[in-house]
């Protein structure tokens, strides 16, 4: 199994390009998101057209080629994720 490693990607689309790239030449199975996925800008508001306009259609493209998309943060531990069908994870802490 493969797995990429990324973080402190803050909303930037050409890191998440250059992701998704790498991760497709590389082959990875799992992208794993260590935090620091929005726009550092602080309005929420945009933070969630981020989310709507960007990223759904970037996991879309990491979910056709196959490979999974999970997001964590210092708090959660491997035992803590279950991977989706659409390649995201949740949280399965209460």
């Amino acid at each position: 199994m493969k797995i990429l490693f990324v973080t402190d990607l803050h909303g930037s689309k050409g890191k998440y390009d250059r992701l998704l790239d790498t991760a497709q030449q590389f082959r990875a199975d799992v992208v794993i998101n260590g935090g620091d996925m929005l726009p550092k800008d602080g309005e929420l508001f945009s933070q969630g057209e981020f989310i709507t306009d960007y990223l759904a259609e970037h996991f879309a493209q990491l979910n056709l080629a196959g490979i999974y998309y999970c997001v964590t943060s210092a708090t959660m531990t491997c035992e803590s994720l279950t991977m989706c069908s659409i390649g995201l994870a949740v949280s399965t802490l209460a």
